[in-house]
């Protein structure tokens, strides 16, 4: 009888150790999928990873990311819920909840969980570009401001943050410090390297500097050709410049 418990004990770490390995490697397998856009794919590795070590929260995070990329948010919130329910302090899953509630309109609950994350960790910059993102979605300017500078502050190379900020400083009209803002995120913001030059173009239409609103939207433009609105500033630039041929062909590409 000693002999079988003794056997008992044996077996048992074994078997966890191999049901550890067996998770690490679907895992692995689902980021594969992950990084080749294979969505579907990597949701069925990561639930399986999940299967061999109930614990893995990291696993459960990625179904919900991966189903955020299908555009089911629902589906993602229910995984990183179920993150948080494995580990309640897990700051990256209420991060991405936020995120997902965000996309539903839940600004509410976006913000409670952006709150959660930054409690958990302090220096999560998202956390706090994106609330900021929300509290400018329901027009409390100061709060979001707020958060854009906090974002900025724990992250000096926040350029996501740094570029809302801008355009919230536009809309603001501190014109100045948006101009400032901008000159910063030049050649740095890679997601979307155009809008810092079509926030100076709008500064410059707004303070009636209509050369150099025009050199900034044409340089948007270049960028981002596909963006109607650059054209059609471009075109009210270039009306206040009395270039009215000009500026009509601008609005008929806007068109």
């Amino acid at each position: 009888m000693k002999n079988i418990n003794y056997l008992v004990i044996i077996v048992f770490p074994l078997m966890m150790f191999s049901c550890g390995k067996y998770s690490e490697k679907y895992e692995k397998k689902g980021d594969l999928y992950f990084e080749n856009k294979q969505y579907r794919e990597s949701i069925e590795s990561y639930l399986k990873a999940f299967r061999f070590n109930k614990k893995n929260k990291s696993a459960l995070h990625s179904i919900g990311r991966a189903y955020e990329r299908l555009d089911d948010y629902k589906n993602a919130i229910k995984y990183y819920t179920l993150a948080l329910e494995v580990d309640s302090l897990y700051a990256l899953a209420y991060r991405s909840r936020g995120f997902a509630e965000y996309k539903l309109k839940e600004y509410i609950k976006a913000l409670s969980d952006y709150d959660k994350s930054i409690k958990i960790d302090s220096l999560n910059s998202t956390a706090f570009s994106n609330s900021g993102f929300i509290y400018e979605n329901i027009c409390e300017y100061d709060k979001a401001k707020l958060y854009y500078q906090k974002a900025i502050q724990v992250n000096p190379n926040d350029y996501s943050a740094m570029n809302k900020l801008a355009k919230l400083e536009f809309d603001l009209r501190n014109y100045d410090s948006s101009i400032i803002l901008c000159n910063k995120v030049i050649g740095h913001y890679n997601d979307d390297p155009a809008s810092p030059y079509g926030t100076l173009g709008l500064v410059y239409i707004a303070v009636q500097k209509w050369d150099s609103s025009v050199v900034n939207l044409t340089k948007a433009i270049e960028l981002n050709p596909d963006w109607s609105h650059y054209y059609n500033n471009r075109g009210y630039a270039l009306d206040g410049l009395q270039k009215y041929s000009l500026a009509l062909n601008d609005y008929n590409k806007a068109i």
